[in-house]
């Protein structure tokens, strides 16, 4: 049962930060500090298994208004 409630805390975070990043971008002429945020990336990393060769990397960019989005899904996520 745990693990369900894990999942669902993940999947209302991710929501969350997409929903809140969408309504920042399509704000950002109207409140331009909506969409000012910070860049972070890992990547590209390279595995080579001579069969099969695995390029890694992720970059994430968290703006203001993802990180509201965050918070609300941590909000709604306390309700259930």
């Amino acid at each position: 049962m745990r693990n369900v409630r894990v999942g669902l805390l993940v999947l209302f975070l991710i929501l969350g930060a997409l929903i809140g990043s969408l309504i920042s971008h399509a704000l950002k002429d109207i409140l331009p500090f909506m969409d000012y945020g910070i860049n972070a990336s890992f990547g590209p990393a390279t595995l080579d298994l001579v069969v099969l060769t695995v390029t890694f990397g992720i970059s994430i960019k968290l703006t203001l208004g993802s990180a509201l989005g965050i918070l609300l899904g941590l909000y709604l996520y306390s309700l259930i």
